[in-house]
């Protein structure tokens, strides 16, 4: 079960009628502004757009629980992946948050593929170009001015990034340019700028969402690399999904207006959302090099819109609970026993 708390006042979802006996009508599916499969796509013009996938798989008798998600900011000028895994048996968290930035690392038309009658595809992030971002490992100290960094080796060419100082120390190298053509990690080296000791690293990390444009709910093929912040270990995912039974549209009507309507168009002005509850899940997850076999159900939210802005950003939780439900799906005209067990966490924005 995923629960998004949101701020009062963000959003007003629809109004829920109640029947003569006082149990709420469901939405009738002709008040829904979430036209599948064509919403499955990109949506030019929206200040916010993410897919999220979240859930447990199962390789035998373990528990390997993921989250991967690409999200782009337009209104903010950047885009991000997120990618998390818990192996629980071994009590190990992995995840990395990278970047990407206009006008080379994202193009905010066409990260996403938007065109109905194309296949679906989501991109940040490369798998053939292994420089993705550059991580600090020593701030070092004494930093007055901004420093030059230099990329060099890995067999590519074009990469540019720059830093500036906090308090002395150099906390970040922002990727402007991953270049192309790195087949290995290139050497980052960090001088100038008054200070010494400053060290990073290259790193390689992406996600990519694949899908056949007749229903792209379905045959979904999620692709993603991290290296681990902390100890840089390797995790890659290879996993197919495919949903099954309806979307879960949220509010019924998948569309929550948020501000006026002459404050911009329905993309600027509404924020619109949908989940993929029930989606069979297969692959594989490599770690370090040691491949797993998986299989499980997982989720997916899809949502864009209007999602704040960068004066006054959204806070939200998210919660993935573990529950067993017997009876009727509420998704499927089936009857049904279900159980799932997923990563419980709190994010806050």
């Amino acid at each position: 079960m995923t629960v998004i708390v949101r701020p009062r006042g963000l959003s007003v979802p629809p109004q829920i009628v109640a029947s003569t006996s006082g149990v709420p009508v469901p939405v009738p599916p002709s008040k829904s502004a979430i036209f599948m499969p064509a919403d499955q796509h990109l949506h030019r013009g929206a200040p916010t757009e993410w897919w999220w996938h979240v859930g447990t798989l199962k390789s035998g008798d373990r528990s390997l629980e993921f989250e991967i998600n690409a999200a782009a900011f337009s209104d903010r000028g950047y885009a991000f992946s997120q990618i998390m895994l818990t192996d629980v048996a071994n009590a190990k968290h992995y995840q990395r948050t990278t970047l990407c930035t206009p006008p080379v690392g994202i193009d905010f038309d066409n990260w996403a593929q938007h065109d109905v009658t194309k296949d679906w595809h989501v991109g940040l992030g490369s798998a053939c170009n292994c420089l993705s971002a550059i991580q600090v490992t020593n701030p070092g100290k004494g930093y007055t001015s901004d420093p030059t960094i230099e990329i060099t080796g890995g067999g590519g060419s074009q990469a540019i990034a720059y830093a500036k100082p906090v308090s002395g120390g150099i906390l970040s190298v922002q990727l402007t340019n991953p270049g192309r053509g790195y087949t290995s990690a290139p050497s980052v080296s960090i001088s100038g700028g008054g200070g010494t000791g400053a060290t990073a690293k290259a790193v390689h990390s992406y996600v990519t969402m694949d899908a056949p444009w007749g229903d792209p709910t379905k045959g979904m093929a999620v692709v993603a690399l991290l290296a681990e912040e902390a100890s840089g270990t390797e995790i890659h995912f290879d996993l197919m999904l495919s949903q099954q039974g309806p979307p879960f549209i949220v509010w019924g009507t998948g569309v929550g207006p948020i501000l006026p309507p002459s404050n911009g168009t329905h993309l600027q002005t509404n924020n619109n959302y949908y989940s993929l509850t029930g989606l069979a899940a297969s692959g594989s997850i490599a770690i370090g090099g040691e491949k797993f076999a998986v299989s499980g159900r997982t989720w997916m939210d899809h949502e864009y819109g209007y999602f704040g802005t960068s004066a006054k950003p959204v806070k939200w939780v998210l919660q993935n609970a573990s529950w067993t439900m017997a009876g009727r799906c509420q998704t499927s005209p089936r009857w049904a026993t279900a159980r799932r067990s997923s990563i419980s966490r709190l994010r806050a924005w």
